[in-house]
């Protein structure tokens, strides 16, 4: 009788971009909520960085508050609990999150949201990711101070043209012979905007050279293969259904950058977490309907799982920062699977109206009440 009286508790891990869409989408249309269930989400920190604003932070040509999503107030909105704490691992059996400081929450449903690490440098070099500490560690350069960058995909070259626009001579180390933007005409293209910029690149180097930044990749966090969860070789994402629902792990779910559709991989990038979002709301409320622990482990959910199918390919705009021109007007390129548009001034306005109205959906609306 008590076990049936008890609310299902759902733990939202991370305050990554799927997980503030899902709460935003709550705050504005209430009724959208899960309608049984205590929710609460867990985050190390009170705030949550949108990271296509991060280049533009890092040129002078945005405030770091201006990409900041304020986690408590928008949960307070949703009518979620919100926990600051650093999460250190998963009890699968059990169903228990682990904190920092041996504190444990149990959980009838997980969904994870928890970001990316930049693999550890071998040497000093500052890791892009987490941003937090990135960030801080920009602000403490001393001007016009060289910098050795190693890697050659998107954030390595928005960054090494955003840390040009402040002011730091910059040099790409690339592992090979070419950038690694994903295809020969996006590389050629980034190869022109940075020599523009006056950015050096050294190829067929070793990641093991002496870099100040590191811009390697991504990888997520080990605690989630340590606990058990099935998760890719390398990049250590967890594997889901289309669902997003992890493989063989019912009432449990994976997101955002360390989250991966297993029969349609994508590269880890916001564009993907966006439009993850409302597949998830739906089917944690679903989800909550029958949690594990309120039915028999074989019973089916009574409410199917929607499923989602993210396309080939995403537009990707790549700014410039307005690194090396002499109106120093930011421009972008657009890239498209193989193909790829620009430079142009109204791609860099473009890409600057979507990070803004982004934005704008967290720091410009009053929620209903």
């Amino acid at each position: 009788m008590n076990g049936a009286a008890r609310q299902p508790q759902l733990l939202l891990a991370g305050g990554g971009h799927s997980h503030v869409l899902v709460l935003r989408q709550w705050a504005l249309r209430p009724q959208s909520r899960p309608a049984s269930g205590s929710v609460t989400l867990v985050s190390r920190y009170p705030t949550s960085l949108y990271s296509g604003l991060v280049p533009a932070v890092v040129a002078g040509l945005a405030t770091l508050e201006s990409a900041r999503i304020d986690l408590k107030q928008l949960c307070q909105q949703a009518g979620v609990r919100f926990l600051q704490a650093e999460i250190t691992g998963l009890e699968l059996g059990p169903r228990q999150l682990l904190l920092q400081g041996g504190e444990r929450l149990a959980w009838d449903i997980l969904s994870l949201d928890v970001g990316a690490i930049t693999p550890a440098p071998a040497d000093d070099a500052m890791a892009v990711k987490p941003l937090e500490p990135f960030l801080a560690w920009v602000n403490a350069l001393p001007a016009a101070a060289p910098l050795r960058l190693r890697g050659g995909g998107a954030s390595a070259v928005e960054l090494a043209l955003a840390l040009g626009r402040r002011g730091h001579p910059c040099r790409l180390l690339l592992r090979g012979p070419d950038l690694a933007l994903g295809s020969p005409a996006a590389n050629r293209a980034g190869e022109r905007l940075l020599a523009a910029a006056g950015v050096s690149l050294e190829r067929n180097g070793s990641h093991q050279g002496a870099a100040d930044l590191a811009c390697t990749g991504s990888q997520a966090p080990p605690w989630l293969a340590a606990c058990g969860l099935p998760v890719q070789p390398g990049s250590g994402r967890v594997l889901t259904e289309t669902s997003l629902a992890v493989q063989g792990q019912r009432g449990v779910f994976a997101v955002g950058d360390c989250g991966l559709v297993a029969a349609q991989p994508r590269p880890a990038a916001g564009v993907w977490a966006v439009r993850a979002a409302a597949v998830l709301a739906t089917n944690l409320e679903r989800s909550l309907a029958a949690p594990p622990r309120a039915v028999p482990p074989m019973a089916e959910t009574p409410l199917a799982l929607r499923c989602w199918t993210p396309r080939r390919h995403a537009l990707q705009l790549l700014g410039d920062s307005g690194a090396g021109r002499p109106d120093q007007q930011p421009r972008a390129l657009a890239l498209w699977g193989p193909w790829v548009l620009g430079p142009t001034t109204w791609l860099g306005g473009l890409k600057h109206r979507i990070d803004r109205r982004f934005m704008d959906g967290f720091q410009g609306w009053i929620p209903p009440k």
